[in-house]
């Protein structure tokens, strides 16, 4: 398809060029007609007068010589008079012809500063896009950031009281032990999908926070997962490596909810979540829920 279209186009600049060819050709064969057809013409209206005048001068104005002057100047003087005009018509045909061709030429350059003007249009067009996507990415990069910064801000505002010491654990520290204490008081139970589910209730029954914290990661997730293909894996990688292991270990147990989690599922296989991350013995059921594609790194990663 390319290839004929080139030949096409090639094609059509060879036919341009050979008629702009014989359109020169044609315009200088007009030039060497017009130096001698004007001077054919004019020499032929003067000698007729010179003959006119010498016819006189021979005849005379005698009546007996009227009949041989009117034969000398009807045979001799209109010859010449008419092919004269011949040749000025003729040089004033070729003028027309030559004005034709002209205004031909001058069309020609026209369609080609047109043309021109078209592509040199086309590219400001396609510059403008292109600076109109390299701003919306930007857009896009500064509110992903954002985001990720309001998300680390609320990581750190997680509190949890430590039943056995009294204290209030803050941050990423309170997520990992309100995760561990939710696992260990379901420890006699089967472990299963529906065994997670309980766990991640039970988690935000001890610290409410993590309900909110969830929702901005999934925020973040399919924010990201909205861009163009290559800036999603960036940014997801830019997400994971800020991510503590409590943090990864909770997305995974809500992948089981029955509301979102089919959706963060898909997510986490698809950019591989889980692939730097060591999952406990007892959290080991959990890995045979996903695809292996969880677990290793997508071949557009950077990092």
């Amino acid at each position: 398809m390319a290839e004929s279209a080139t030949t096409a186009s090639h094609v059509t600049i060879a036919r341009r060029k050979h008629i702009r060819l014989q359109r020169d050709i044609s315009i200088s064969r007009i030039d060497r007609q017009l130096r001698w057809a004007p001077v054919l013409g004019w020499t032929g209206f003067i000698s007729g007068f010179v003959l006119y005048a010498a016819g006189w001068m021979i005849f005379g104005t005698e009546k007996s010589q009227m009949a041989d002057l009117g034969t000398f100047l009807g045979g001799a003087v209109s010859s010449i008079w008419s092919a004269a005009g011949f040749a000025l018509v003729y040089a004033a045909f070729l003028g027309q012809r030559r004005q034709l061709l002209l205004q031909e030429m001058d069309l020609d350059l026209q369609r080609q500063e047109l043309r021109a003007s078209r592509r040199e249009m086309h590219g400001q067009r396609k510059a403008m896009e292109e600076q109109v996507t390299t701003a919306r990415l930007q857009q896009a990069g500064v509110m992903f950031f954002n985001l990720l910064h309001h998300y680390n801000r609320m990581v750190d505002s997680v509190r949890y009281n430590d039943a056995v010491t009294n204290n209030i654990i803050y941050g990423r520290n309170a997520i990992e032990r309100a995760l561990t204490d939710a696992h260990e008081a379901l420890s006699s139970q089967a472990l299963s999908k529906e065994t997670a589910r309980l766990i991640v209730i039970n988690a935000r029954s001890k610290a409410p926070v993590l309900g909110v914290l969830i929702r901005n990661l999934d925020l973040l997730m399919k924010y990201a997962d909205a861009m163009t293909s290559d800036s999603s894996q960036e940014y997801i990688d830019a997400l994971i490596v800020q991510l503590s292991p409590s943090e990864i270990e909770l997305w995974t147990v809500t992948c089981f909810s029955i509301r979102y989690g089919p959706e963060r599922k898909r997510l986490t296989e698809k950019y591989g979540l889980l692939r730097d991350h060591k999952f406990s013995e007892t959290w080991n059921y959990i890995t045979s829920e996903f695809a292996p594609s969880a677990f290793s790194r997508p071949a557009t990663s950077t990092i």
